[in-house]
């Protein structure tokens, strides 16, 4: 029993020994897990350093950029920078997160502010205009050629069903919208509405395109290789499907305008719907193509009725109204009012067309009167004082013929026998007292001194028209400001 008893008392001790290791073991390991725990988070926060160095290093540089793009906000960004930065050094060992955090916000704020700047300065850089037409763009006469594009004849029909169907259906619409401009007081409905307007602006110059001036190259400067398959546009077919029917559309499209021009106010709009309105017609009463000029392919070649002559009729019933006038004007490039006062003084030359002559004069009248640098412009084209005046001895001539056969009787009866009317006489008269009070302008009516003092001494010619011709003769007998101007200091010199 005692052997038993001390043989359990060993054993006890043994086991207890190998507990007693093993615990001193396992709390070796725990220390050896604590020592390798602490070096890592040693060295996560030696890699937090050098991020916070380095993210320190990039929000230098960003707000060093910043400043040099924002010199409003140059103070500001720079404290804020080095605050932050004083920040980081004192707490790079105590909480590094809350350090990121407050950088990432200074760096947001500072990318912030900047994107607003760069939105002010969109904002007040100007307004985006949109104007795929082009015809807000300022064009000079001179840089595009005189004819404008034209398709070839193709040797086929190639426009499908669906496509004459569609061209057919804006024709006819086309049509429809002509022939109610016709019916008495539809007019004014038509030119009061800005969507009309919008849309009739769009169209007068559908299409119609004048190439750019290229310089002209001999023959022998030409590539044996060039392609020239863009000169053949008749091999275009599907991409100008609509140019047949292109015709008929405008040719509605003037008339329209022509009928509701005298109702027109282009000065209660904007520019977006005046301007292409007033382009398209001063466009269309100096172009120098043969599209222009010639009759309409829908009508015969006998025929009369061209877009210039159209947009002439549209432009004198425009400018009934003084603001159309002043808009009319102040459309861009000025050298295409030159051309039109050219234009028009040419029309007074072709007697065989009363109709075309009536216009010219309209047309003179209410430019002159307007400003006097037009009316300095208008005299500017050499023969215009001259064939004015012969306007009106033209007039004149036949009123005596018809009192000769007649009687003054018939002519005070039918004033319109002697081929103009009494009003477009008095315009005449009128636009040569315009151009006659520029003193720039008084040399060139010195040279029609006697044709103006025949008139007024005419018996047969209207009291009216000879009284504004005798007021002509007055401006151009006063002398020139300048000659004035030298005469006073002369005096006092004298003196």
């Amino acid at each position: 029993m005692e052997v038993n008893d001390v043989l359990t008392r060993e054993i006890r001790e043994k086991v207890e020994k190998n507990e007693v290791v093993k615990k001193e073991d396992g709390n070796e390991e725990k220390a050896n897990n604590n020592d390798g725990e602490t070096d890592k988070m040693l060295e996560d926060r030696d890699k937090k350093d050098k991020v916070v160095e380095t993210t320190s290093d990039e929000t230098m540089e960003t707000n060093s950029n910043s400043l040099s793009l924002e010199n409003s906000n140059s103070s500001s960004s720079s404290s804020e920078v080095g605050k932050t930065k004083k920040e980081l050094d004192d707490d790079s060992g105590k909480t590094q997160s809350s350090g990121d955090d407050k950088v990432t916000v200074k760096v947001e704020n500072v990318d912030t502010s900047s994107k607003s700047q760069d939105d002010q300065n969109d904002c007040g850089s100007g307004l985006r205009i949109r104007d795929p037409a082009g015809t807000l763009k300022r064009r000079r006469m001179c840089d595009y050629e005189d004819e404008c594009y034209t398709r070839d004849e193709a040797s086929l029909y190639l426009v499908t069903e669906t496509q004459d169907a569609l061209a057919r259906r804006c024709v006819c619409l086309s049509n429809i919208l002509r022939n109610l401009t016709f019916v008495p007081g539809n007019e004014v409905e038509f030119a009061k509405n800005a969507t009309f307007l919008g849309l009739l602006g769009k169209l007068l110059l559908l299409h119609h395109e004048h190439p750019a001036r290229t310089h002209k190259q001999r023959n022998y400067d030409r590539e044996e290789d060039a392609d020239f398959a863009d000169s053949c546009s008749s091999l275009q077919g599907e991409a100008e499907w609509w140019w047949d029917f292109l015709h008929h559309i405008r040719e509605n499209v003037l008339v329209t305008a022509a009928n509701i021009a005298g109702h027109m106010d282009l000065g209660q709009y904007p520019e977006e719907i005046s301007r292409p309105v007033l382009d398209g017609l001063l466009h269309w009463a100096v172009c120098p193509a043969a599209h222009g000029q010639d009759p309409f392919p829908t009508v015969g070649p006998s025929s009369p009725l061209s877009p210039q002559r159209l947009a002439l009729e549209a432009l004198c019933k425009l400018c009934v109204t003084d603001s159309n006038v002043d808009l009319v004007i102040a459309t861009p490039p000025y050298s295409r009012l030159e051309r039109l006062c050219a234009v028009l003084t040419k029309l007074l030359c072709r007697s065989e067309e009363q109709v075309l002559r009536e216009f010219a004069v309209n047309l003179l009248h209410y430019l002159a009167a307007a400003d006097s640098g037009m009316a300095r412009t208008v005299a500017l084209q050499s023969p215009c004082v001259s064939l004015l005046v012969a306007f009106i001895e033209q007039a004149e001539a036949s009123a005596l013929g018809v009192a000769n056969q007649h009687g003054i009787s018939a002519l005070r009866e039918n004033p319109d026998s002697m081929g103009t009317s009494l009003d477009m006489l008095r315009r005449a008269a009128g636009t040569l007292l315009h151009l006659a009070r520029h003193p720039d302008n008084r040399p060139l009516f010195l040279q029609q001194e006697q044709r103006l003092l025949a008139l007024v001494m005419s018996q047969i010619l209207d009291q009216q028209v000879a009284s504004i011709i005798s007021r002509v003769l007055f401006q151009c007998s006063r002398p020139h400001p300048e000659h004035i101007h030298f005469s006073s200091l002369r005096s006092c010199v004298s003196s």
